[in-house]
């Protein structure tokens, strides 16, 4: 097992740091689209890379690897859909993206437990730590619910 793996704050801040730093920021703008047809964001700094690839857009799934020297370290599973139409889905996501830049380091799995604005309110409610967790966000528009996600994950041994 590498020695990173058991420093559990420096993982947690590269966590946050990849996150805000991808589709918090850039949405999709930043994809990389592959040839099997997965959509992809990427974050580097130094021996550790983040990796972020999914499939669909309406309703998606996809998972997120961190990397220490070239060896997975850490990841999470996630899938996740639009419950409604009444808002568009480029309102959904952008309010998301917002929600998740707020990603701490005491839970870096999404974003915040809470986050409200203008009429649309984000929820997350995760358990467990970064060594294994599990746990379930949505958006509301207005009080009625828009959007779902849930997700597991932890640290990959060797």
């Amino acid at each position: 097992m590498h020695k990173l793996s058991l420093d559990k704050n420096i993982l947690k801040k590269f966590i946050v740091k990849a996150k805000q730093n991808t589709y918090a920021s850039n949405g999709e703008e930043a994809e990389i689209i592959l040839a099997d047809t997965a959509k992809e964001l990427v974050f580097k700094d130094k021996c550790l890379e983040y990796r972020d690839r999914y499939f669909g857009a309406d309703s998606f799934i996809g998972q997120e690897i961190v990397f220490y020297d070239g060896n997975a370290i850490w990841g999470m599973n996630y899938y996740g859909l639009l419950t409604s139409d009444i808002i568009p889905s480029k309102r959904v996501y952008s309010f998301l993206q917002k929600a998740l830049k707020k990603v701490t380091a005491s839970q870096p799995f999404r974003g915040p437990s809470d986050f409200a604005d203008e009429e649309f309110q984000y929820i997350n409610k995760p358990r467990g730590t970064v060594d294994f967790f599990k746990g379930f966000e949505k958006i509301l528009y207005k009080r009625k619910q828009i959007y779902q996600l849930h997700y597991h994950g932890g640290l990959i041994r060797r």
